[in-house]
């Protein structure tokens, strides 16, 4: 029997008319190359039927019949050993944080991003001089922190009934961070709130039992549509408000709380080409349910925040009737009407719409009003709740370079004579080593926060911790973008020694 008829008489057997073979036989014979039918074929048989297509290779002998197979094992491991490497980079790929994918599905295997690898112990640093008679403001903090991957809010809200004391939203938008003592951060996915959230924009909090996170979430047609969700025991389960239908498709980026009133903005991203689009803007007395209300803005950034008044926002106009004393900020009581604020020293047109603004208990109010090309910011003050404004203008030497002021944050107190004063800090960019200066005159005088042994405070963004209202914050935050090598410093007036 030759060669040919043997391969014919072992595929009879597994695959012919006669009785089936016995299934420890026919188990055997199926993994022979021999015994492989055309629709069953696999990597190494296909690899061998190409080979015999060509006549003048076909071997003649078993020798060659046996290294022809060999050939075709090893062909079939290292197919095997590439696909592997392929499935275990797309497995890696796939713990990706949920919001950072553009389905903005969960992932199981979500590793919580952390602040820094090994959380090292925080030192107090005290500033040379007292910003008042008899006080003294410590900043607790880490000076460098140069990890890539630290898990720092953009917004933050301090918890009275929650897990953390701290609780806010990460700078990437990717999920929630939270924190018992303000300096180390863990990160939560968006998944942790909703499943199908893709950004986590804002959040803010009553001081009760309410937190309210604003954000977006991918909708039928692939579009973000706004989103609002609230929580009831201090952020560990969240629900989605039920007339999401309220905010027409708009991303919510931002929320604030005050005068008994969660109010929210949203805008769409405007394209070159696009005239500028309105502002979305929304309300809610119990963060569940929410109604719209008209604001005189337009395009794609604003800014609002609680005053002693009642509310102050700031972005792009709308419509005409604008004179040389009137700036891009408007106030109102009850959200119902805005009264456009003027300045107080005519030079209205050299101040834009606001990206970072203050408000303490006493009325007073500090901005930042960014140039187009962020390279001559200003700094913008109001005594009067945010009616009338005026720039600072520095008279000393000492003053920090505020064409790059990035962000400004304010305490109001009394001194040991009990007499009112506010308390001013200001961070400045990179472009001027990202220090923090702080003046008690409304910025004529400053002076640079720092600690010469320990090396700061220090960073270029500066954000209120608020507890529910936040006219009259207590606590700042200092830090930097990750990696910058700039450190995390807290702040807070509680903790402030005669």
């Amino acid at each position: 029997m030759n060669e040919k008829d043997l391969e014919q008489r072992l595929r009879s057997v597994v695959d012919g008319e006669q009785p089936a073979a016995p299934p420890s036989l026919r188990s055997f014979l199926c993994e022979l190359p021999e015994t492989q039918p055309a629709h069953k074929i696999g990597p190494l048989a296909r690899i061998r039927g190409a080979i015999g297509t060509l006549p003048h290779l076909v071997p003649s002998t078993p020798y060659a019949r046996r290294a022809q197979l060999a050939l075709g094992v090893i062909a079939a491991v290292v197919i095997g050993v590439a696909g592997s490497g392929i499935l275990l980079s797309l497995r890696q790929t796939s713990t990706l944080p949920a919001a950072s994918r553009t389905t903005g599905t969960p992932a199981p295997t979500d590793t919580p991003r952390r602040s820094i690898d090994v959380r090292p112990s925080p030192v107090v640093a005290w500033p040379s001089f007292a910003p008042a008679p008899y006080m003294r403001l410590p900043w607790l903090g880490n000076p460098a922190l140069g990890n890539e991957n630290m898990a720092l809010p953009s917004h933050v809200v301090s918890l009275s009934v929650a897990s953390a004391d701290y609780l806010g939203v990460s700078m990437a938008g990717d999920g929630l961070v939270s924190s018992s003592d303000g300096l180390f951060w863990d990160w939560r996915p968006a998944s942790t709130i909703d499943p199908k959230a893709v950004t986590i924009t804002s959040i803010a909090y009553d001081s009760t039992d309410t937190v309210v996170v604003t954000g977006t979430a991918q909708g039928v047609d692939g579009a973000m549509d706004g989103r609002i969700w609230y929580s009831r025991d201090g952020g560990s389960t969240w629900r989605q408000t039920a007339t999401e239908s309220t905010f027409a498709g708009v991303p919510v980026r931002t929320v604030a709380y005050g005068s008994g009133k969660f109010v929210a903005l949203g805008w769409s991203d405007v394209t070159p080409g696009h005239a500028p689009r309105p502002v979305g803007a929304w309300s809610s007395e119990d963060g569940v349910n929410w109604t719209h209300f008209g604001v005189p803005i337009q395009g794609a950034s604003a800014l609002i925040i609680p005053t002693t008044r009642g509310f102050m926002i700031s972005g792009m106009p709308t419509g005409a009737g604008t004179t040389i004393d009137d700036v891009p900020i408007w106030v109102s009581t009850d959200l119902n009407g805005w009264t456009r604020a003027t300045s107080a020293d005519h030079l209205a047109q050299l101040v834009n719409p606001l990206s970072s603004a203050s408000v303490n208990g006493l009325g007073y109010i500090a901005a930042v009003s960014p140039s187009a090309d962020g390279r001559d910011n200003k700094l913008v003050y109001s005594m009067d709740g945010g009616l009338t404004w005026k720039i600072v203008k520095p008279t000393a030497d000492t003053s920090p370079y505020l064409a790059t002021a990035s962000s400004v944050a304010t305490f109001s107190t009394y001194d040991g004579n009990h007499v009112a004063y506010d308390m001013v800090f200001v961070s400045t960019s990179m472009a001027d080593g990202g220090h923090i200066y702080m003046s008690v005159d409304h910025g004529l005088t400053w002076s640079r926060v720092i600690d010469q042994g320990v090396g700061g405070p220090n960073g270029y963004y500066l954000l209120e911790i608020s507890d529910g209202y936040t006219v009259g914050s207590k606590k700042i935050l200092a830090y930097s973008d990750p990696g910058s090598g700039l450190g995390v410093w807290l702040a807070s007036l509680d903790s402030a020694t005669p």
